[in-house]
């Protein structure tokens, strides 16, 4: 596997914003990453697994997923091609996951050690710079989507949950009209709600004019 075959998909990513191609391929090489694929429904890292890399997905998608002590799941974001993830464990002093990283129908990631991020890329230090900063910008902005998942999920009553969430991505698309990431299972377990319950109320929402749905294209009609 050649990084030049997944370079349109590391261009999206914010980790290498403003780096060119042949600089990246320079920070691929300087980094000693490695590309590696995985199998649908596998899990690339587990809870209490101590992690040391971060990771790009070159296509596929990830999910993280949270586990209770029952042994219920919950969906806290999914993760799709050009995005990454693992860095804010990779940095913390812990290191450990509070999470499971689980591809559902197969991925390929690129991964990098966060060592090296740290050692000199030979003479190219405004490369290391850069990507320095990118780190911290995707930290940050990493931050700011769990704040905007907490403003969901905080809201009492389940349809105050659903028209929050509706409205983050119509402001996000840019658009009333748009797609979610998620199937309806997986929409009950990032908003932390009974799948039955959520398919009720988004009926509700639909038979009063407020909403119109189908699979996960959704439109928003009125305000509610």
């Amino acid at each position: 596997m050649s990084i030049d075959d997944y370079m349109p998909a590391l261009k999206k990513s914010s980790l290498f914003s403003q780096i060119n191609d042949s600089d990246l391929k320079y920070i691929y090489n300087a980094l000693g990453a490695e590309i590696k694929k995985y199998k649908s429904e596998e899990t690339i890292y587990s809870y209490g697994d101590k992690i040391y890399n971060i990771y790009v997905v070159l296509e596929g998608d990830v999910f993280f997923v949270r586990e209770d002590f029952w042994g219920n799941n919950g969906i806290l974001t999914k993760i799709d091609t050009g995005q990454s993830f693992g860095m804010a464990y990779a940095f913390s002093s812990k290191k450990i996951s509070e999470m499971k990283a689980v591809t559902q129908k197969g991925c390929t990631l690129m991964i990098i050690h966060t060592d090296k991020i740290y050692k000199p890329f030979s003479a190219r230090y405004d490369l290391q710079e850069i990507l320095i900063k990118n780190v911290i910008k995707t930290l940050c902005d990493k931050s700011i989507f769990l704040t905007e998942k907490l403003t969901h999920i905080s809201q009492r009553k389940l349809r105050d949950k659903i028209i929050a969430y509706l409205s983050y991505e119509a402001i996000r698309n840019n658009s009333n009209s748009f797609y979610i990431p998620y199937s309806r299972r997986q929409l009950a377990e990032y908003l932390c709600v009974d799948r039955s319950a959520l398919s009720n109320e988004l009926s509700k929402l639909q038979n009063e004019g407020i909403i119109k749905f189908h699979k996960n294209h959704f439109t928003i009609l009125s305000a509610e």
